[in-house]
């Protein structure tokens, strides 16, 4: 578990950081609460996404 919320994390941010490595530094250091809190919302839906699949390979 901990080592699937670590990947799912370092993934949400690798890919938040390519979205938005365009954005100014001063645009960033402003909406740097928002940003955390969609990351936060993105892992959350990524790992409820990850878990539905795991679970479904146990089922089957």
């Amino acid at each position: 578990m901990a080592g699937r919320l670590k990947y799912g994390y370092s993934f949400v941010i690798r890919a938040r950081r390519h979205q938005r490595a365009r954005t100014a530094q001063v645009n960033h250091r402003r909406q740097g609460w928002r940003n955390h809190n969609e990351i936060s919302l993105c892992i959350r839906s990524f790992m409820v996404k990850s878990n539905a699949k795991v679970l479904k390979l146990n089922i089957s």
